[in-house]
Order: structure tokens, then sequence, then C-alpha cells
């Protein structure tokens, strides 16, 4: 019986080569002492394929070893790390869309993409306006804190690509703080 929410494998694979990239072999050497012993044979045996379902715990448990060894408690290492994934899969002609494209333009694109990479919860574009978003990430709580600072870092990413200029983005609501969906209020110039 297939895992109730999974994400894509290429996620596994694009975060596996930033730690390797930023952190060297002995850092996802330390990465791996971290990992939960049942979650290792992704991790270690040969390269995912992007599209495998892999259950959402290992990438709950991903952001929980990240963020014990190279975090702060604000999600901005995995933040990084997100992004990183996020350009790493998308294709030439997805970043000249990015590139040429308003961040408004790209924004409303948002709920498309969390459907590339998640099987469960939903993305909504509540307000869209030229400078101004609004978005709701629900029924996503299997993801743990990686489902909502996974997509703070490459939402962020994806509209300063897109040439939003001074990005202040708003999470004061989150299913981890007893809310029932994380908010997110995008303003940039």
């Amino acid at each position: 019986m297939e895992p109730s929410a999974t994400v894509k494998g290429l996620i596994i694979n694009g975060v596996k080569d930033f730690m390797l990239e930023k952190y060297g072999e002995q850092g996802f050497k330390n990465f791996l002492k971290k990992t939960p012993q049942e979650d290792l044979p992704v991790w270690t045996e040969k390269r995912v394929i992007a599209t495998s379902k892999i259950p959402a715990s290992v990438y709950k448990n991903m952001f929980d070893s990240f963020e014990c060894l190279w975090g702060s408690g604000d999600g901005k290492k995995f933040q990084a790390a997100a992004a990183y994934v996020a350009f790493q899969d998308l294709g030439s002609v997805m970043k000249f869309f990015m590139k040429v494209g308003s961040p408004s333009f790209v924004a409303q694109r948002f709920p498309s993409v969390w459907k590339q990479y998640f099987s469960a919860g939903e993305v909504k574009i509540i307000q869209l306006k030229t400078n101004f978003a609004e978005m709701l990430l629900e029924g996503a709580s299997e993801y743990g804190r990686a489902g909502c600072l996974g997509t703070l870092g490459w939402t962020r990413a994806a509209l300063e690509y897109a040439g939003a200029k001074n990005l202040h983005i708003d999470h004061s609501e989150c299913l981890f703080q007893g809310r029932s969906a994380c908010r997110f209020i995008f303003k940039w110039q």
C-alpha cells in the first residue's frame, strides 16, 4: 500500500546534492548519523529515481536531521536547500518563463508547482496583485515543518528570480503553531 503522503524522489536527490556541495562528504556522513535507521536506504542505496514516491516521513525526518546539524531554529538553511532543489529541477523553458514573467505571473503558478512535488496538501492563491500575493498551504501536516519551510524557500527563490525586489514574506500563521493552514503573504517592489 502506498503511503498517504509522498514527495518526489528528485527532492531527496536535490537535497543530497545540496548537502554534498555545501557541507562535503563528511557533512553528509554526519547527516546519515542523525537520520533514522528506517530512512537510511533512501539516502545510501543507489540514486533515487526522480519520479519515485518517497514517504512524507522521510522528508520530515530529513528536515529534523538537517536542522539539528546546520540550522539555528529558523529554518533558513533548509530554505536554501529547498531553493537549490527547485532550481536544479526546473527546465530551461521554465527558467525562461520565470525570468521574463513578472513575480505575480510566477506566484500564480505556485499551486501547480506544489502538485509537481507533493501528493498531499494544497496550495491556494487567495489574493494576487501586481506587487502582492497571499497564499495558503493546507493539508500538509504530514510533511512536518519541512513542508512549510521548504515552501517558503522555493517560493522566495522563484519570486526573486522573477524580479521581485525588496521581497518581504510574512508567515505568521503556521500549521505548526496551532493553525489550520500556513498563510504566506508576499510583498515586493
